[in-house]
């Protein structure tokens, strides 16, 4: 029979005696435990696990014990130690209704899929029926997406204003994933998803106003130009001088080779450039001749105030540039790069020298 009989007036070493004459009990239970059914291959992951003590009694002596499978190998976890496959962890003693969470981390090696089998266990727990729980989850091998320029990505050089579909720069993506025979049974190899690709603009031009589009195409035969019949992924505009662009990645899998890769050329539209500091010229002309070629006895009242406010911003313009300022550039640059390639996993592996430089586009004013 057990008595019911409460530690908190007893003091430790009365429940001791009691514990061990079969006078105190406790019931721990697995409560709940969570883990991630799909890991990674060498990459930190594991489980946690939430044990409760119904009572009546404190349970005390309180210890989990889990068994790894083979290649699997435990991280530092506070509290744990390994021995073998089996791994030992020392919880706090639980008073009635109270609940501890443990977690345990380990790093999948040589292995395509683990099961862990885990155990809560007190010296003074009479009902184990409750006190265990297992489960499974696949292991599959870390992604490594290759980033690189492309043999014919574009050099710097020469071009005019108005110009079209101007080839600035070609990037390969490649999954490189490699599957080793412990991987054979797996019934869908994973796909590797591109996320984002950041593309960073430079050069002396101003991309927001002076280039109209910037175009991302699968370059399907990688020659470093848009043909016809090549997929037009994206079209965007730089939103600020020397801005950022994000572009949307591929999905790529593990199949036949030419899923594995995908090659892109990003292009450039190149509109009519103003001139620097012709705007205030042009409104101050603008003005003189509304003054001049004003009409009708209203507009002919007005012409005296047209006249002045075009001198003014003419005057205006010519006094506020300085005495010394250097003579405006005869051409504009503008220049791209690749600064980051993102994936949908923290696991991934991204190989590839960043950032990665496109052409550089010079351009007559």
């Amino acid at each position: 029979m057990n008595i019911p009989i409460h530690l908190n007036r007893l003091g430790t070493w009365a429940a001791l005696m009691l514990s061990a004459l079969g006078l105190a009990a406790a019931d721990l239970r697995i409560s709940s435990y969570g883990y991630n059914p799909n890991m990674t291959v060498h990459t930190p992951n594991g489980f946690s696990v939430t044990v409760e003590n119904t009572g009546p009694d404190p349970a005390s002596n309180v210890r989990l014990k889990a068994t790894l499978p083979g290649g699997a190998e435990l991280m530092p976890t506070t509290g744990c130690t390994q021995a073998g496959p089996e791994v030992s962890c020392t919880l706090p003693n639980l008073a009635a209704g109270r609940s501890v969470s443990q977690r345990v981390r380990f790093t999948p090696r040589n292995v395509a899929r683990v099961r862990v089998e885990f155990e809560v266990q007190s010296s003074n727990d009479n009902n184990p029926a409750n006190n265990s729980g297992d489960y499974d989850a696949s292991v599959f091998p870390q992604n490594v997406l290759e980033v690189k320029a492309g043999s014919a990505n574009p050099a710097p050089r020469e071009a005019s204003k108005g110009q079209r579909n101007l080839p600035v720069l070609q990037f390969t993506l490649t999954n490189k994933t490699e599957f080793p025979a412990i991987f054979d049974d797996l019934e869908q190899k994973p796909y590797l998803y591109v996320t984002r690709i950041l593309l960073k603009a430079s050069g002396t031009g101003h991309d927001a106003k002076d280039l109209t589009a910037v175009r991302l195409y699968e370059d399907t035969n990688a020659n470093g130009r848009v043909d016809a019949g090549e997929r037009l992924v994206q079209t965007l505009v730089f939103p600020i001088d020397d801005g950022t662009l994000v572009l949307e990645g591929p999905i790529l899998s593990t199949e036949a080779p030419e899923s594995r890769q995908v090659t892109y050329l990003v292009t450039y539209d190149l509109d009519d450039q103003v001139r620097p500091g012709t705007l205030a010229a042009l409104a101050g002309f603008g003005l003189l001749a509304l003054g001049f070629l004003a009409g009708g006895p209203a507009q002919r009242r007005r012409r005296p105030f047209w006249l002045l406010m075009g001198l003014t911003v003419l005057t205006l313009g010519a006094c506020t540039q300085p005495a010394t300022s250097p003579p405006e550039p005869t051409a504009f640059t503008y220049g791209l790069r690749i600064t980051a390639v993102e994936t949908g996993s923290a696991s991934d592996l991204v190989e590839g020298n960043l950032p990665i430089n496109g052409a550089t586009l010079t351009v007559a004013r």
